[in-house]
Parts: structure tokens; C-alpha cells; sequence
């Protein structure tokens, strides 16, 4: 049986929790985006943790808050808030940039937080592996900048026709989720 079982999916860490809806969340972002175009970087200081605090926000949109308070951080003076803030935008987006017309002040952090993950081997991730005997997913989380504030995973036995079981679990390596219908299941589907 172990033979023909099939993992699925995507585990999902969610970065923060918050009460927001996902629509007001994406409004913030929206309006700090507009803040960030008109050069008010306190406003778009301001906007851009309230949509962090709302914790409804994917992880591009989440990348794309970091970026924003990378910029308006260094605009600000505060290299060291700034070079956070890049630091956890690369750790949701390796591959990220910076727009090249910046200044150079204010690009510098960005370039510190990139060399910090250049000399680091762990990223931002979480490994699932199928734990049959226990039931469930182990979930291997490696948070090297404590980003994460919880881990939410649905499941369900692959091919039924009804909606994914959703738990939410503390944001910490090695936990486990239980999953309805193991170990008989051949197959599992999680996200």
C-alpha cells in the first residue's frame, strides 16, 4: 500500500494571524503601494504593518509589504529596521530585486540582507513526510528569522469529493497533523 501512496499539494505556513479580512488586508496593501508612489514614506510605514498585522496576506503580497518597509525604512535613516525587513521579503522571495533606480542609501540594506542569506544555508520552508503510523504529516518547519506564527494544513483522503479537514498548528518543526482515514488510505491530499 506504502507502494502507490501519493503526497499532494502545498503545506501552508501563515506568516502572522490576524483578524482582518483578506480584502481589507489587500486594500492596506494597496494603499500603501499609493503612499509609497506619492514618496510618503511615513504613510506607507503606517499602511504596510497594518496589512502585516492582518495576517490575511499570501506570501507575494507579504514579500511585496516587506519591500515596501525595506524602502521606507532606509528613507527614513533606519538601516537596521530596513535590512529586516529585506531580510524577511528575500526569506518569502530569494529571487527578489529591488527597483535599480533607488539611491544607493537606500539600496544598501537591501544588498547587506541579500549577503546575509548568501552565507546562510537554511531558508524559509517546510517539509511534510507522511508519518502512516502515527496517523498523520510530520511537518518539518526551519524558520530562520521566526517569521512564522502558526502552520494552517487541510487534508483529506485523495479523490473524495468534499472539502479538505482544516487544523491549525503552532509554528514549530516536528508537528503533527492528524489526518481522517489514515493509515488506511492509500493516498492523501494536502495543502
Amino acid at each position: 500500500m506504502s507502494s502507490l501512496l501519493r503526497v499532494f499539494g502545498l503545506l501552508t505556513v501563515l506568516a502572522l494571524v490576524g483578524t482582518a479580512t483578506p480584502a481589507r488586508a489587500q486594500d492596506l496593501v494597496g494603499q500603501a503601494e499609493e503612499a509609497y508612489l506619492n514618496v510618503d514614506f511615513e504613510r506607507t510605514l503606517d499602511l504596510a504593518r497594518q496589512a502585516l498585522g492582518s495576517g490575511r496576506l499570501d506570501p507575494n503580497r507579504l514579500a511585496r509589504v516587506y519591500e515596501l518597509m525595506g524602502v521606507a525604512f532606509a528613507a527614513s535613516g533606519d538601516e537596521d529596521a530596513s535590512r529586516e525587513a529585506y531580510k524577511k521579503m528575500l526569506a518569502l522571495r530569494p529571487d527578489a530585486q529591488v527597483d535599480n533606480n533607488l539611491a544607493p542609501r537606500l539600496r544598501s540594506p537591501f544588498m547587506e540582507a541579500r549577503g546575509y542569506w548568501a552565507t546562510r544555508s537554511d531558508r524559509l520552508e517546510a517539509d511534510v513526510v507522511l508519518a502512516r503510523a502515527e496517523r498523520g504529516l510530520r511537518i518539518r518547519l526551519v524558520d530562520p528569522l521566526g517569521m512564522a506564527r502558526r502552520i494552517v494544513v487541510r487534508t483529506r483522503v485523495a479523490g473524495e469529493m468534499r472539502p479538505m479537514d482544516e487544523q491549525t498548528l503552532p509554528a514549530q518543526s516536528g508537528e503533527l497533523a492528524p489526518v481522517e482515514g489514515l493509515p488506511e488510505a492509500d493516498r492523501i491530499e494536502y495543502a
